[in-house]
């Protein structure tokens, strides 16, 4: 229902069909996957961009099988960047292919919650992401006179509509809240703006604030440790 994937025709019809084929012939899909993925990485050489996987829009690694299929596949696939949100622990801990990047999504049920806590209670060394309740935010962003949210608007690139805070003092006021939330340093916590400003490095060290119209750039990034998900 969140993906939107019952209310409409074209979109439960194609993801029925996806399935049916994972569950009845699993060699079949990961070869189909796989060729799919090699013609347009070629296409990516060609073209001069980089292939990156989001595994999912919706649904999550539903049986050890099919996790062990999609790690299989970024194994056949060295040169393409896989990632995924997941509450399965263990999909989350896992022995995953280094181009494979696993979020860890809070909010899972108590058995998935206690396997990772098992590991890392404060959640200081497993990726992850995290929703944030609007309480935290709402009355930090931007608004018009009528109370409506102010968003900018689109620039070069047709991109715009996106959520912007009071003022460079409502976004610490919003770093401050987040660090005591989830008990991170709120030095540690950036906007996305502020974040995609930085040469990033390869240790986990960063908490990106990700707004409605921003990227998904974080997740897939190794200098990431906790993406900050503002509700819609």
């Amino acid at each position: 229902m969140k993906g939107g994937k019952v209310q409409f025709e074209a979109p439960w019809l194609s993801d029925g069909r996806i399935l049916t084929f994972l569950l009845n012939d699993p060699t079949g899909f990961f070869n189909t996957l796989n060729a799919e993925i090699s013609k347009e990485k070629a296409l990516g050489v060609k073209g001069g961009y980089d292939v990156t996987i989001r595994w999912h829009d919706a649904g999550d690694f539903f049986s050890p099988e099919y996790i062990d299929l999609a790690f299989k596949l970024a194994k056949a696939q060295p040169g393409v960047k896989f990632y995924a949100y997941t509450k399965i622990a263990a999909a989350a801990l896992g022995a995953k292919p280094a181009n494979f990047m696993i979020n860890w999504s809070e909010g899972a049920s108590t058995k998935q919650e206690k396997q990772i806590k098992a590991q890392d209670p404060e959640l200081a060394q497993t990726k992850n992401s995290r929703i944030v309740p609007a309480k935290l935010f709402n009355d930090l962003l931007k608004k018009d006179e009528k109370g409506n949210l102010d968003k900018d608007g689109a620039d070069a690139s047709g991109k715009g509509g996106r959520w912007q805070m009071r003022d460079p003092a409502a976004l610490q006021e919003l770093k401050n809240r987040l660090g005591k939330e989830y008990g991170i340093s709120a030095n540690s916590i950036l906007s996305y703006d502020e974040w995609n400003a930085k040469n990033h490095g390869l240790g986990m060290k960063w908490n990106v604030i990700v707004a409605p119209g921003e990227g998904d750039i974080s997740a897939n990034s190794k200098d990431v440790l906790s993406t900050l998900l503002l509700r819609h």
